[in-house]
């Protein structure tokens, strides 16, 4: 017997045992129209914390396979960066900032890049200028060469050094 006929039966049956049901209160019958039945009611909440169950050990499960297979493709770094170094990722947040500042293999993610594509990727990148120059120019040993140009991304201490127009090298500077 399926489900619904098991549950229209106990339901059938205890209706048949009621003849009427009736209170007493203050000295009057009071007909009640609402009936109980408690064991139709207990099977649903059982069937449905049952459901319930399986619904969350599926969800655990599901989130400990995806974040397995994330921790193993994005190893040792900010989860936004990697996703932004794979181009998943456009917008450049502080994870991002974080993971180019430093990771060691940034280099690769900008060779050969112009200034409006590193514009396009990170954002405010501008001419090195004023005491930041010498700043640079300390760092790295002397003033630019000919064909060549230092641009500093927005505030921070990383330099692209752009031969002929392209990245040729990333450095990080210390004040």
């Amino acid at each position: 017997m399926n489900f619904i006929g098991y549950a229209q039966q106990i339901v059938g049956r205890e209706r048949r045992e009621r003849a009427s049901h009736h209170d007493w209160a203050g000295g009057a019958f009071v007909k009640s129209c609402r009936r109980v039945n408690s064991n139709v009611v207990r099977l649903v909440m059982n069937l449905n914390r049952s459901k319930r169950r399986w619904i969350l050990a599926a969800g655990v499960v599901t989130v400990a396979l995806v974040s397995i297979a994330t921790w193993n493709w994005f190893p040792n770094s900010s989860l936004s960066y990697q996703m932004w170094k794979r181009g998943l990722n456009p917008y450049v947040t502080k994870g991002v900032q974080r993971g180019i500042l430093s990771d060691s293999q940034v280099e690769q993610v900008f060779l050969g890049k112009t200034a409006l594509e590193l514009e396009s990727m990170i954002g405010n990148v501008h001419p090195t200028e004023g005491s930041f120059d010498l700043l640079v120019s300390k760092n790295l040993g002397g003033a630019p060469t000919p064909g060549q140009r230092w641009f500093q991304w927005d505030d921070q201490y990383l330099i692209f050094v752009l031969t002929d127009g392209r990245v040729t090298a990333v450095r990080r500077v210390h004040g």
